[in-house]
């Protein structure tokens, strides 16, 4: 006796539909049982490029240091000598863009050096599809605290035609987008790079650590760093010392100059930050630039404002060592005290007898009164 329920067709009894449906079926059962056999439970991650170690985080990768505070060494080589360096070296190098052209450049950047024409065309633009990052993205949505480890970023492939406008492009939005997810940098305004300028300007030997805590010194949760103050600006929170370093190797000639970049391709960024950017933007294009002669006047008024204050204060300090070197005498008690004599002492005394005396005679006249009264009345009884 066969065993084969009732229900149950032959596939020789099935219509060539029905037979299609369980051969489907069939083959995806099989599938997922393959899957759940070779697959982890957890997506893996793309190993790094062979060759290339992900060392273990470091205390001093993707910190905001302030002025006072701890360095990996106290002794930092010139930022403008050394191309930015820093000691010991940072694992995170951003690098640079991608151009149109040639695989073999003759310098990296968007701004040409001054010995263009004697450089020869030897740098190679493959380097620059393996970026070593530092993750700072939250750990989770209760701790919002940056992760802080190294990576590597490969966008995977490369342009067969290094002449192709919408391949390069594509490589740089790809580029650019990764960096700003791992990194959650927010974008360079004019002010940040002005004074960051104004810093090479006044320190020509300053090190990449001193910029950036010289920047958290002036910006880090004290100021705005938009020229316009609408309630959507917050105060900064900061740099990193590879964002300060991938901004002054970026545009390394004119910071050497001691000018801010001008010309700076807009990005559109959605962070928050990115976002103020953009609205502080809007709100310049609606009102018109800021007024350079009103910000010169206003710094003249802040500098006389702070030297009457301090005159002030010198005046205050010379008062209160005058008062210091006065000798004070002792005031004398009450019963030390003479009262001086008044000229109108002797009228006060006449007055006070002449009150008493009237006082005296209405008084025997009142009784002298009342004798009276009672004798008539005795007299009549």
């Amino acid at each position: 006796m066969s065993k084969r329920p009732a229900n149950l067709l032959l596939a020789a009894e099935m219509t060539p539909k029905k037979q299609k449906v369980v051969d489907f079926a069939v083959r995806e059962q099989n599938t997922a049982v393959t899957k759940a056999s070779t697959t982890p439970g957890e997506k893996s991650k793309r190993p790094p490029p062979k060759g290339v170690a992900i060392p273990p985080p470091n205390l001093f990768w993707g910190m905001k240091p302030l002025p006072g505070g701890p360095r990996p060494d106290p002794v930092q080589p010139s930022a403008r000598d050394s191309n930015g360096a820093t000691h010991p070296p940072m694992w995170e190098d951003r690098k640079y863009r991608f151009k149109r052209g040639s695989r073999y450049v003759k310098y990296f950047g968007p701004i040409a050096p001054e010995n263009l024409n004697g450089l020869p065309e030897t740098l190679d633009q493959e380097e620059l599809l393996v970026i070593p990052l530092i993750d700072m993205r939250p750990k989770c949505k209760k701790d919002p605290t940056p992760r802080r480890t190294p990576l590597m970023y490969t966008y995977g492939g490369k342009p067969k035609d290094w002449n192709h406008m919408q391949s390069i492009k594509a490589l740089n939005d790809r580029r650019y987008q990764g960096i700003d997810r791992t990194t959650v940098d927010a974008p360079w305004t004019r002010m940040e790079r002005e004074y960051l300028a104004s810093l090479l300007g006044e320190f020509p030997d300053a090190s990449i650590w001193d910029l950036t805590e010289q920047h958290n010194d002036r910006f880090m949760g004290k100021d705005f760093v938009h020229g316009t103050g609408f309630p959507f600006a917050n105060l900064s929170t900061g740099r990193t010392v590879e964002s300060i370093r991938y901004e002054y190797t970026t545009y390394k000639p004119a910071y050497d100059q001691g000018q801010a970049p001008d010309m700076v391709r807009f990005r559109n960024d959605f962070s928050t930050e990115g976002k103020t950017t953009r609205a502080s933007k809007r709100m310049q294009n609606s009102f018109g630039l800021h007024s350079k002669a009103l910000e010169l006047a206003y710094d003249k008024d802040i500098d006389v404002d702070a030297e009457d204050e301090g005159a002030g204060e010198d005046n205050e300090d010379c008062r209160k060592t005058s008062k210091k070197a006065m000798t004070k005498t002792r005031a004398p008690k009450k019963s030390e005290s003479v009262v001086p004599d008044s000229g109108d002492e002797g009228d006060i005394v006449d007055h006070a007898k002449a009150v008493a005396e009237e006082q005296k005679v209405l008084t025997e006249t009142s009784v002298g009164i009342q004798t009276q009264v009672i004798s008539w009345k005795s007299v009549g009884t």
